[in-house]
């Protein structure tokens, strides 16, 4: 008889700075994305760019019209996001939670995320 090793669905924790879509429609911002782009921020802009296919988040202190607030962690290290609204006005399709690296646009002060 041979063994199987088990592979869990659950990926390990990312270094990398990592923003993950949720299947509920939230954005979930990891510990290090948190601590590099959003450790001055309280709300963030979301934006998008369709031809793209990219998510833009740009973290503001205080909230615009247009923002939304940034939900802390109880250990405070990741944040999240609501999303559903976003995701289904731009028909973004998320019926797995998925994990995306993000870069940092500095001219445009916004987070990025390849889909």
């Amino acid at each position: 008889m041979t063994f199987e090793e088990f592979v869990p669905k659950k990926a390990p924790p990312a270094r990398d700075p990592m923003i993950s879509i949720l299947k509920q429609g939230s954005f979930g911002i990891n510990g290090s994305a948190a601590a590099r782009y959003f450790k001055d921020a309280e709300f963030v802009v979301m934006l998008y760019d369709k031809e793209g296919k990219r998510i833009g988040l740009r973290p503001v202190k205080e909230p615009t019209p247009n923002s939304y607030p940034l939900r802390r962690s109880k250990k405070g290290n990741s944040l999240q996001i609501t999303g559903q609204k976003f995701l289904r006005h731009y028909e973004i399709a998320h019926p797995e939670t998925k994990r995306y690296p993000c870069d940092w646009l500095e001219n445009e002060n916004l987070v990025v995320v390849q889909l």
